[in-house]
């Protein structure tokens, strides 16, 4: 479930502002400057295969917190690990017991989840279960068509144009999948971005080289925003 550029990427600039939540089985919490913590709504962000240490998810997480005035988690559903000793059972497992704590610790009536890489695969997983009520997938690792057709709620795709890791014949009949729902009791709301001159991973370690891809990264965090905007109203 990873490829080469995987391992290859930039760290943002910035520190981060949130801190990890020793009761919340080590999970780091974004929120609003503003101290408001009040919202109904929350959102996960689901970590490529460098996990929570990687400082680019927590800088990420905590402008989606400012710009959506809500609470954003992201777990350690590696456990201090890392990919490669964690199974997606395993993971999936951590995911629900979390999000089971923070529903009934921080009375979340909504939840959307978006995820990078392995976190994307994940967010399809997750998109599956009742456990969320949307997600946002972003060059997402290898999934299988299968798990596609069972995603039940709304979905946002980042795709990267030179993503290596996904064949572009499964994100086209991904796209076809949804799409093939319209008229039906099963459509669920979904659209794809193609982020131009992007390669896998852009939209969590972009090459601060380019502008171009910098900017890119920076339209996709918009496009996050705005989607859990539209779909994870309370």
């Amino acid at each position: 479930m990873s490829c080469p550029r995987c391992a290859e990427g930039y760290i943002l600039p910035g520190e981060p502002k949130g801190a990890i939540q020793s009761d919340f089985t080590g999970a780091y919490l974004a929120t609003p400057s503003n101290g408001a913590t009040e919202s109904k709504r929350a959102v996960l962000l689901l970590t490529d295969v460098f996990g929570l240490p990687l400082q680019n998810c927590r800088i990420i997480a905590d402008e989606v917190a400012e710009r959506l005035q809500c609470d954003v988690w992201i777990p350690d559903y590696f456990d201090g690990g890392h990919l490669w000793t964690n199974r997606a059972s395993v993971v999936d497992a951590r995911l629900a017991s979390l999000i089971a704590l923070i529903k009934e610790k921080r009375g979340y009536e909504k939840l959307g989840a978006f995820g990078y890489c392995f976190g994307g695969t994940t967010g399809i997983r997750l998109a599956s279960t009742d456990l969320i009520q949307s997600v946002v997938i972003c060059h997402p690792g290898q999934f299988s068509l299968s798990q596609v057709q069972v995603m039940r709620v709304p979905s946002a795709w980042v795709r990267a144009e030179a993503c290596i890791d996904v064949d572009d014949a499964d994100a086209l009949t991904s796209r076809y999948v949804l799409a093939s729902r319209k008229g039906t009791e099963k459509f669920v709301e979904y659209e794809f971005v193609d982020y131009k001159g992007t390669p896998h991973g852009f939209a969590i370690r972009p090459d601060l080289r380019y502008p171009d891809i910098v900017e890119a990264q920076k339209k996709s965090v918009d496009q996050i925003v705005a989607w859990f905007g539209k779909t994870l109203s309370v």
